[in-house]
Parts: structure tokens; C-alpha cells; sequence
């Protein structure tokens, strides 16, 4: 309070309406600035760019993402399929025809089929032999000689 005390003491009121005219005029700004339209266009076709790059960028690590999911397990099961030799020759020739004709054109639906033909009669063997494992009223050696 003694700053402004002296510094109004020794002016007279020239200091008193200088400091009151630049409240004024500060005023006067802040209003403006608050009631004045201001070019939200702008701002707004700044952020949907923003916005619209970052979706971009968001859809194609997704689809990265998916891509190397859907091709991780297909590249193993082509790479055993290849060294088994079942994806050329005759079945499989056969097997894609057949799959072209159901409307089945995709690049990886000849590795699948071949791989299932693959696997399938293994895990029917093993649920099999499961089930003849806990069936309790088969006699034992019925049970041992469906096992073998």
C-alpha cells in the first residue's frame, strides 16, 4: 500500500488516470476478445485435419496389425505344408479347383484346406482313443484293443 501511496503522493492525479486508462484499455481488449466472433473456421478445419491424419494413421497400424496376424500362422503353416511337398502336385491342383469353384479365391484357402486335411484325422484319432479311454462299462480288453 506504501508503493501506491507514494507513487500517487508524488504525482498528482496524471499517475492516477494514466494507470486508470490502461485498465481501461485492457478492459476493453478483453472484451472484445470475448464478444467479437472470432475465425473459428479456421481453427476448426485445423483440428479436423489433425483429427483426419491421426485416424489415417490409426487405420493403417490396425490393418499392420491384422495383416501380421492373419499371415503370421499361414506363412508356418505353408512353410511345414512346402516342406511336406503337399502343396504341389495333383490333390493339391484338385484341392484348388475345388475351392475356386465353391468361391473360395483366396490366396491362402488351398494352405488351409491342406493343412486341415493334414491335421483332422490326428485329432479324430485322439478323440477317439480319448473316448475309448473313459468308457467305464466297456469290458478292459475291448477297451485295450480299440486303444491299439
Amino acid at each position: 500500500m506504501n508503493a501506491l501511496q507514494s507513487f500517487f503522493s508524488g504525482h498528482d492525479q496524471s499517475g492516477f488516470a494514466i494507470v486508470a486508462g490502461v485498465a481501461v484499455l485492457v478492459t476493453l481488449v478483453l472484451l472484445g476478445q470475448a464478444f467479437l466472433p472470432e475465425d473459428s473456421m479456421s481453427s476448426r478445419v485445423r483440428s479436423h485435419i489433425r483429427r483426419r491424419n491421426n485416424m489415417r494413421t490409426e487405420r493403417v497400424h490396425v490393418r499392420q496389425r491384422i495383416a501380421n496376424l492373419r499371415t503370421a500362422p499361414i506363412g508356418t503353416l505353408r512353410t511345414v505344408l512346402a516342406r511336406l511337398k503337399l502343396l504341389s502336385g495333383e490333390e493339391a491342383r484338385k484341392g484348388g479347383e475345388l475351392l475356386a469353384n465353391a468361391g473360395w479365391r483366396a490366396r491362402d484357402a488351398l494352405t488351409v484346406l491342406m493343412a486341415v486335411r493334414l491335421a483332422l484325422p490326428a485329432a479324430l484319432g485322439l478323440i477317439a482313443f480319448a473316448a475309448c479311454l473313459t468308457q467305464q462299462n466297456m469290458p478292459s480288453m475291448m477297451r485295450i484293443t480299440t486303444t491299439v
